[in-house]
């Protein structure tokens, strides 16, 4: 959980290097009630979707790279993060 908190700090610090829209967590928004679920999901790891609360999605993969380059290989941070193409939700919405 301290890696998650340091890298919101990070990406709060300096808003302007990043290009795109990036979207912190779901589970920092989350009642301390259903973090603790959220938790226990994790640790049992029987859910494979259970780590999406914790992810960093990101706009573009450029402002991903930079967000991983700081955090993971400078910071030795452990942070999940995901990087939504529009153009392949547009296309799936077509079908």
């Amino acid at each position: 959980m301290k890696d998650l908190h340091l890298a919101v700090q990070w990406v709060h610090s300096d808003p302007g290097v990043f290009a795109g829209e990036v979207k912190e967590p779901t589970f920092l928004s989350l009642e301390e009630e259903d973090q603790q679920k959220v938790l226990k999901v994790v640790l049992e790891g029987e859910d494979l979707e259970a780590k999406d609360p914790f992810m960093f999605v990101f706009e573009k993969m450029e402002d991903m790279e930079v967000f991983l380059t700081a955090c993971w290989d400078q910071q030795g941070l452990k942070v999940n993060s995901a990087c939504i193409n529009p153009y392949t939700l547009l296309w799936q919405d077509t079908n």
